[in-house]
């Protein structure tokens, strides 16, 4: 602020303190009143941002409806307590889904938990500053030995150098709060897992399948913001096949027996972001500016 002082006020007019967060203004009266107006729009805290994040992985299947389950009612006055006892997969929740969605869009959430067609992968809280990005990541990381083809013998050989795979939930929130209150937040998510089949050459790593959505919001503070569409389709086979009889070529499929699945899920990713800034204890700052003017003024370090 010394250095960036405003044009009504001179540097003869303040009088720095040991204290970075206080100083003493000793011009006049109208002065002071002008160097104050002007710090209420200079000199204010950077605000920062709460993030309220909950993830939930829904998976298709049977009595799971994906297009109501965005429904947002309001919730009645008061609540029953057989609605409190049909939502017991919630109460654990740190995210308030009742006050945020309403009461219908909790009852399906708490069906889908209980029917394990819905799965919470993150229910936590961030907080960070104005403009600083904020990372939550929630991974597995798998690690492969890499090999080698013997020439002579075709028989695969370690080579020691070990690879590693990192597969998961990545979730990156960058948002900056404008004059007006709002919050402006870029929002990254990436969602990777290994593939159900290993690859066929020998030595080589698996494959893995990533998605990535990249979107910019602008929403009031307390206002909930949800991101959908990362779909991944997976496709499981399972051969069981009679003894001897199974390995027989051409033959074999005779005696086989293949099971194939295909699974859809959805990733979808629920924002409150919240402002909020940081205050001084009225009470601390006092006791510090007597403290600095016992010192710097009575003590003559002011003159």
């Amino acid at each position: 602020m010394l250095k960036n002082l405003p044009p009504s006020v001179a540097k003869e007019d303040v009088l720095p303190t040991s204290d970075p967060t206080l100083v003493f203004f000793t011009g006049s009266e109208e002065k002071r009143r002008r160097f104050l107006r002007e710090l209420e729009l200079l000199d204010r805290p950077a605000p920062q941002i709460r993030y309220e994040l909950l993830v939930v992985q829904y998976q298709e299947g049977a009595g799971l409806d994906w297009t109501g389950r965005l429904g947002v009612e309001g919730v009645p006055a008061s609540l029953p307590d057989v609605f409190l006892g049909s939502i017991g997969e919630l109460l654990n929740l740190n995210f308030n889904i009742v006050s945020t969605f309403g009461y219908l869009f909790a009852l399906q959430l708490n069906l889908g938990l209980e029917t394990r067609t819905a799965d919470v992968l993150a229910d936590t809280s961030l907080t960070g500053l104005s403009g600083q990005e904020i990372r939550f990541q929630n991974t597995e990381t798998a690690r492969y030995r890499e090999l080698e083809i013997d020439p002579d013998t075709g028989e695969p050989l370690a080579k020691g150098v070990t690879r590693e795979i990192t597969t998961g939930l990545i979730i990156g929130m960058n948002g900056w709060v404008s004059g007006d209150g709002m919050i402006t937040m870029k929002v990254t998510s990436t969602v990777s897992r290994l593939a159900t089949a290993g690859s066929d050459q020998a030595g080589s790593l698996p494959a893995t399948s990533e998605k990535i959505v990249s979107t910019n919001v602008r929403t009031p503070s307390g206002t909930p913001v949800v991101i959908g569409g990362l779909l991944q389709k997976n496709r499981d086979v399972t051969v069981r096949r009679t003894p001897v009889l199974g390995d027989i070529p051409l033959l074999g499929w005779l005696f086989q027996d293949r099971v194939e699945t295909t699974t859809t899920t959805e990733l979808v990713i629920y924002i409150v972001p919240h402002v909020e800034y940081p205050g001084t204890g009225v009470l601390d700052a006092a006791r510090r500016m007597e403290d600095l003017y016992d010192e710097l003024v009575k003590g003559g370090g002011g003159g």
